[in-house]
């Protein structure tokens, strides 16, 4: 994605298809090959709908027997594939991640993985059914600057303080690339946390308490967010990619697996009280709301569904819906999504933006020259681990 987004993006591509997913997801196959029996779907659109996405490893995934003589034996050797295809390029994003994990700072084990290769196992079901292309890492705010020093050799001079200090107010993450030997790169998201905004307050002692440890192939044990945090960092992530037009599917699909999770174990009015002592709540049930009708998910979420007709009243409306199916522009996208989400005032969140936008958009800029120019072979420094 780029620093500053997108101006003016068209609808989704495949809406209409979504429902059709949604019920593969939920293990119906069955519904889906008479779906295509009948002629509801076709194999051509559905073909082009999944190569755009890049979904080929997911559904391959999902198929059963008669599932596959509905598609038809190319369409399903082709998505084998890509499975594999993907499952090696996962495989060796782990290899450089196992590179960096034993190595200081990650040695040390102060560090929370925030989505990527956990996400592609324990939500979508295997390591190749997800894309992810760095390593989302959260650790606490003193932590950062040693972190950063470390990675990239972040200098400790004075002009070095006031920016880093200035990052921190404006933003909630760096992105750096860290050498990882054979003249390869990783990219390293750092999180300090979840999200920086005068609306949001999320409880990074929460977050850091209910963590939990879990097991990963190739790295071992790594903690983890809770599903309740693992859920609410997927609806920040789609907020702000459909805020800045930079959306995807992967990142619908990832709130709906969770919600299923989430759907099995917990209590949708405790997970949305919690929202609301956040300043989330808005956001979380546009988002949540959204991704249901999407996807038709209310027959398969009966908790979550009475859970958002409760809230029906005080929060009307579908923003993220509604700039997900038509043609959106980035000022469109600020007056009917960002501002009427944010739980706080217009005012206030406009004052934010006005004084933040600048400085984001600069860093942004920095970090995108930064990466360009690390694409050339030896333009990475050497890891200081």
């Amino acid at each position: 994605m780029s620093a500053i987004g997108r101006w003016v993006r068209a609808p989704l591509l495949g809406l209409d298809l979504l429902p059709w997913l949604g019920r593969l997801l939920a293990g119906r196959p069955a519904e889906c090959a008479a779906a295509i029996e009948q002629g509801v779907v076709s194999v051509n659109r559905l073909e082009s709908f999944v190569r755009s996405h890049r979904l080929g490893p997911l559904l391959h995934s999902r198929l059963d027997t008669t599932l596959r003589e509905s598609l038809g034996r190319r369409l399903v050797e082709q998505w084998e594939e890509d499975y594999t295809r993907r499952w090696l390029l996962n495989e060796r994003f782990l290899q450089r991640a196992r590179f960096l994990a034993q190595r200081p700072p990650f040695e040390a084990g102060d560090w929370m993985l925030l989505k990527g290769p956990h996400w592609a196992i324990r939500f979508w079901g295997d390591l190749a059914l997800r894309e992810f292309e760095d390593l989302d890492v959260l650790v606490e705010p003193p932590l950062v600057r040693p972190w950063l020093q470390t990675l990239v050799g972040h200098q400790d001079t004075f002009p070095a303080r006031v920016g880093h200090r200035l990052r921190v107010a404006v933003t909630h993450a760096r992105s750096v690339c860290v050498a990882t030997g054979d003249d390869e790169i990783l990219g390293v998201d750092l999180h300090w946390t979840l999200r920086t905004h005068p609306s949001f307050r999320v409880d990074q002692g929460r977050l850091w308490r209910t963590s939990e440890e879990f097991e990963l192939k190739t790295l071992g044990p790594v903690t983890v967010p809770s599903t309740e945090y693992a859920l609410v960092l997927a609806l920040l992530e789609v907020f702000d990619d459909v805020s800045r037009l930079e959306y995807s599917l992967k990142g619908l699909i990832d709130v709906l697996l969770i919600v299923q999770e989430v759907e099995r174990a917990a209590s949708w009015p405790e997970f949305l009280a919690r929202r609301r002592e956040e300043g989330l709540e808005t956001v979380s049930v546009d988002v949540l709301r959204s991704v249901m009708k999407l996807f038709g998910a209310a027959g398969y979420l009966p908790s979550l569904r009475a859970a958002l007709a409760a809230e029906e009243r005080a929060h009307d409306g579908n923003a993220t819906l509604d700039a997900l199916t038509r043609r959106t522009t980035r000022a469109s996208a600020l007056r009917r999504l960002r501002l009427p989400l944010y739980d706080t005032s217009r005012g206030r969140a406009l004052l934010h933006l006005a004084w933040s936008s600048p400085m984001r958009i600069g860093l942004g800029w920095a970090e995108s020259a930064d990466a360009r120019r690390l694409r050339h072979p030896g333009a990475v420094p050497p890891f200081r681990g």
